[in-house]
């Protein structure tokens, strides 16, 4: 397994999927809970058996869920988005198609980050979330990919 990332802010306590993501997994779902701001991202893989588990959510509570489906054979290979002191959006592309994305319009930096050699494909985030100074939420404070 490879990382790419994070981009965000500095707040938050650091989070990783890399130890849960059995061998020979492939990503079934993308979830995103956002508002104005990214609040909580999980992805959800299948494994070389065909059973069906949800990664750790990252994040709080708020937002509203997107769920993003991938089709049979469909792999996710790039996130992009917009930050500042938290990740304000999320886009997810596959192999196939831009399947969708969360957030809202603020943020005065870009990041983008893709699987890097042919065949491999992302299966997880790593970053940090957590409530900023003065807050009573929880946010994605920086996002990065687990990839492989």
């Amino acid at each position: 397994m490879s990382i790419a990332g994070p981009a965000g802010g500095g707040g938050g306590k650091e989070f990783n999927d890399e130890a849960s993501i059995a061998f020979g997994s492939s990503v079934v779902e993308v979830r995103i809970w956002a508002g104005s701001v990214v609040d909580a991202v999980q992805m959800v893989l299948r494994n070389s058996s065909g059973v069906v588990y949800e990664l750790p959510k990252h994040g709080g509570g708020g937002g509203n869920l997107q769920v993003f489906s991938l089709e049979a054979g469909e792999h996710v290979q790039k996130i992009y988005g917009k930050y500042g002191s938290l990740v304000d959006r999320v886009h997810i592309v596959t192999d196939r198609r831009e399947i969708g994305s969360a957030g809202g319009n603020g943020g005065s930096s870009e990041f983008s980050f893709e699987a890097s050699n042919n065949g491999q494909h992302i299966l997880g985030f790593f970053g940090r979330a957590g409530e900023p100074p003065g807050g009573k939420k929880v946010f994605v404070d920086a996002i990065g990919i687990v990839y492989h």
